[in-house]
């Protein structure tokens, strides 16, 4: 999306911040200078850019920080900026017992309907956080469809795709039941960030790995990062790189169809709605004014 281009939506428009020109950043740049860096300047996942830059500079990468970094954000979300948002009373994230912080007596997710059932009943953990967004979005609202989900063979293109932590999780049977009641909406991409710390706690983060035609995939806490680069001498001579949120941002992709989803009568709910998805980057809401 070029600066400053605006997503027409009925009286609502998103605006994102102009994109910072990062090929003239780096092109031309020595190698390790750029991987030293570019983690500086987007500081948000820097464990996940870090990595996938040694990947595509062929230079040694390691797992190292990534599942730190998406315990760290997950947490961070779950305690307390989404509580706060919903009217709950947030909470210091516990790292030295998160699994109790996250999933109380039992100290893991459920892994059957019947239990996220009961869980999501109970005062156990995260649990009330889940049911004030399975409150607040009846199934169907502010969902997403038809997007192509992010693979090796679509993680570098510009348009539309889905990509999210969901899908390192869409097979576990409450996932797959709450896209079937419910679609890719609030609830499956949050309870997607709470699949997405327990296995950064039980280390099972999908491993960094290189793609077709040189591209470096690494996890991140918001989805997939890949970049693929070139050098010459030491130096670079081609970069690109694609975010979750570039995917998020495309026309069509995840936040088109959100806002799209929402009628006049549930555009409060719009920023709840873009915060479940975290694009990571701040956004001008204009519009909300006439719901």
């Amino acid at each position: 999306m070029t600066t400053g281009q605006a997503i027409a939506m009925d009286r609502l428009t998103v605006t994102r911040p102009a994109p910072v020109p990062i090929e003239r950043l780096v092109l031309g740049r020595d190698v390790d200078e750029v991987i030293a860096t570019l983690p500086r300047i987007f500081n948000l996942c820097r464990a996940a850019q870090e990595t996938a830059l040694r990947l595509a500079f062929d230079r040694p990468a390691s797992m190292d920080g990534i599942a730190e970094e998406i315990l760290r954000e997950g947490m961070m979300r779950l305690c307390v900026m989404w509580p706060q948002m919903l009217g709950l009373t947030p909470a210091r994230p516990n790292m030295q017992a998160p699994r109790r912080a996250l999933f109380g007596d039992a100290g893991v997710f459920p892994d059957t309907v019947a239990g996220f059932q009961a869980f999501l009943a109970s005062d156990q953990g995260v649990a009330p956080v889940l049911r004030a967004i399975n409150d607040r979005f009846a199934p169907g609202v502010a969902a997403v469809s038809g997007l192509r989900d992010v693979t090796d063979a679509t993680v570098m293109d510009t348009g539309a795709v889905e990509n999210s932590p969901a899908l390192r999780h869409a097979d576990h049977p409450v996932l797959t039941h709450i896209a079937q009641t419910h679609g890719r909406a609030p609830l499956w991409r949050a309870v997607a960030r709470v699949l997405d710390v327990q296995s950064a706690l039980i280390g099972t983060v999908p491993v960094v790995r290189m793609g077709a035609d040189g591209v470096a995939i690494v996890p991140a806490a918001r989805g997939v990062y890949a970049v693929r680069a070139r050098t010459d001498g030491g130096r670079v001579t081609a970069f690109s790189r694609i975010t979750p949120t570039d995917h998020m941002l495309a026309t069509g992709g995840a936040i088109d169809q959100t806002l799209d989803s929402l009628s006049n009568g549930q555009r409060g709910l719009v920023p709840l709605a873009l915060a479940l998805m975290d694009p990571c980057v701040p956004l001008t809401i204009k519009g909300l004014e006439d719901a």
